[in-house]
């Protein structure tokens, strides 16, 4: 509703007919018992107009990689004292151009995020160690949010391969391999027997045969009670001193 306004001054008619304006406003007050006219006064026309009312995008619909936000967009009759929905078509033929737009692409941000590594599944040998990879989705604001790992897996702008999640380990360890001695050189008697000791070591090339200095090194380092830090001895003495038959089956 619309206000309209008009200029009120008090004037001295003169017999002749003629007036003119009297700067004291009190004189008309004491001699026109009539209440002064108004000054202004309301319009009977309602002032209204049409606007686009646009509402908040929605969130993308990708988590991670190329989604879209929606809105919702109206056309609104606003006037001083009340605000209604009316047609678009009101508001494309009283603002012209085109309705805003209700749709629009964006980006889900995401990254991946591996955690430590287990430790070798095995003591002595090749195995494999394992980690946890998380996605972090990246909110507005800096925030994060943890999502399912399929989310960054099915990322289409991922430029770069995911991290390993498994991967090998290798336990060396190392060992002393006795063979079987030479006879010994008597059958009574305490003679010695020599035997041959070989140096090997365990890991994911397989079992494979070193210098003996390799497993002195090594076994001195990881030595508890229970190991042998130097090789075993080249030789032992022969004790026949008890001979028995020993049959066979027919």
């Amino acid at each position: 509703m619309g206000v309209q306004k008009r200029r009120v001054y008090c004037t001295c008619n003169f017999p002749d007919g003629l007036s003119t304006p009297v700067l004291n406003t009190k004189l008309c007050e004491n001699n026109d018992p009539r209440v002064e006219p108004i000054h202004q006064r309301f319009c009977g026309t309602v002032c209204s107009t049409n606007t686009w009312r646009k509402r908040v995008w929605t969130s993308c619909s990708a988590l991670c990689g190329p989604g879209f936000q929606r809105r919702q967009v109206t056309c609104q009759l606003v006037t001083k004292i009340s605000t209604t929905t009316v047609s678009d078509y009101d508001c494309l033929s009283t603002l012209g151009g085109s309705k805003p737009s209700t749709i629009r692409c964006c980006l889900g941000k995401c990254k991946i995020v591996p955690g430590p590594w287990s430790a070798c599944n095995i003591s002595c040998g090749c195995g494999h160690q394992i980690r946890s990879l998380t996605c972090i989705h990246i909110l507005a604001g800096s925030r994060k949010q943890t999502v399912d790992v399929t989310h960054c897996e099915n990322d289409p702008t991922r430029d770069h391969d995911l991290p390993l999640s498994m991967q090998q380990c290798e336990k060396r360890c190392y060992f002393w391999k006795s063979q079987a001695g030479d006879e010994c050189s008597q059958t009574t008697g305490s003679e010695f027997k020599d035997r041959d000791v070989l140096c090997m070591r365990q890991g994911c090339d397989g079992v494979n045969q070193l210098d003996k200095n390799d497993c002195r090194s090594a076994l001195s380092l990881t030595a508890t009670k229970n190991t042998t830090r130097e090789n075993p001895t080249f030789v032992r003495r022969c004790d026949c001193q008890n001979l028995t038959y020993v049959s066979g089956e027919w």
